[in-house]
């Protein structure tokens, strides 16, 4: 099927639905101004964009205190 851009509103009601906190107007612009296109490409599904501009602003996971990466580091 042909992709169809979609409006401020339908941006905004999907991401309302999943409760993802993203700003439809920035992710309407942000897209507008790229021509609606994924690298080179052009958009085939502008939800999965969503689900990824989610998985991008979650926060990260605290990882375990890694070590300093010099294990011959002397402590004097």
């Amino acid at each position: 099927s042909r992709f169809i851009k979609p409006t401020v509103d339908e941006i905004a009601a999907y991401c309302s639905e999943r409760k993802n906190n993203i700003d439809a107007q920035a992710f309407y612009d942000f897209y507008e101004s790229k021509g609606w296109r994924v690298g080179n490409q052009p958009m085939k599904d502008w939800k999965a964009s969503v689900r990824t501009w989610e998985r991008r602003s979650r926060p990260s996971k605290p990882q375990a205190d890694k070590p300093s990466g010099d294990k011959y580091k002397r402590e004097d």
